[in-house]
């Protein structure tokens, strides 16, 4: 549950993924998206967050534990005033933010992992004010950061971080996922689950937000999520969608962007303008994160 001081005491920046037809749906969504994740935070009237304080429970969005290879992965993260008084949670910023989350291969390597806080940063920093009981909750598109193209086991660790000397963990929590080699059926199936909503405009119903579910259309390096893209690139103007066309690559997707490149309306400025962009992730908590 949030309360209302948790949902204004949350913030963080977010971008536009624009549609004509739909700027006052998007714009209320961003009202919403503000008052759910708020302004730059200075604290409140709680104590600062010690360990012991929250707890943390990591939930992954898979089929029985399983996804198929190249299929997007989504992270739901619950951080819950676990103590009997109201703390004060540093959330950090897109550059330090103190959640952090490493993907460990079968054997315990770590495949990838997403930047630390630095505790000597000065910067703009958000947060939340949480009562007992409360709690802080975020999706993350863990797909965006690692691909899970080779069949295996990983484990997925989240800690919250204290941005001060030494980093402290305040609480963690681990999950398990097993990847089966490539199904283009089941990685098709899942686009489509995905994406449904949002050509239906019903993801405000569903427990996924909309910026979630296209961030997962994005992460996926396979045609399977080219109709979708598509469909974002002409409906929404979608540049984001017209740069993972690109990351996909293959001749189907290079002649989509071409096509839609060459149009005179909102697509083909996004198609040009994602052709113009880096095709590198130059910043992996956008792509990551639910706004």
């Amino acid at each position: 549950m949030h309360s209302n001081k948790v949902l204004q005491g949350c913030g963080s920046r977010s971008r536009k993924h624009g549609r004509r037809a739909f700027r006052f749906t998007l714009c209320l969504f961003s009202i919403v998206g503000v008052l759910y994740l708020g302004t730059a935070w200075s604290g409140g009237d709680g104590v600062p967050t010690m360990p012991g304080d929250i707890a943390l429970r990591l939930t992954l969005f898979t089929q029985n534990g399983a996804i198929t290879a190249g299929e997007p992965l989504i992270a739901k993260i619950e951080l819950t005033n676990k103590s009997e008084k109201e703390v004060e949670l540093s959330l950090g910023n897109n550059r330090h933010p103190t959640t952090y989350m490493e993907v460990r291969s079968q054997n315990g390597q770590i495949v990838a992992c997403t930047p630390r806080p630095d505790p000597h940063a000065d910067e703009v920093a958000f947060g939340c004010t949480l009562k007992p009981g409360d709690s802080h909750t975020k999706f993350w598109v863990i797909s965006a950061l690692y691909q899970f193209k080779e069949p295996g086991v990983y484990t997925v660790r989240v800690q919250q971080l204290k941005p001060s000397e030494g980093l402290p963990v305040l609480a963690e929590d681990t999950a398990m996922v097993r990847v089966t080699p490539f199904d283009a059926a089941k990685l098709e199936a899942r686009c489509e689950e995905v994406f449904q909503p949002l050509r239906t405009g019903t993801s405000h119903r569903t427990d996924l937000p909309m910026a979630v579910r296209t961030k997962a259309l994005y992460s996926v390096r396979y045609e399977a999520a080219l109709p979708y893209l598509e469909w974002i690139a002409v409906e929404w103007d979608g540049q984001y969608a017209c740069l993972a066309m690109r990351r996909i690559a293959t001749e189907r997707a290079i002649s989509i962007l071409s096509s839609l490149a060459a149009r005179e309306d909102g697509s083909g400025k996004a198609a040009r303008n994602a052709l113009k962009m880096p095709l590198e992730i130059t910043d992996v908590m956008w792509e990551m994160n639910d706004y």
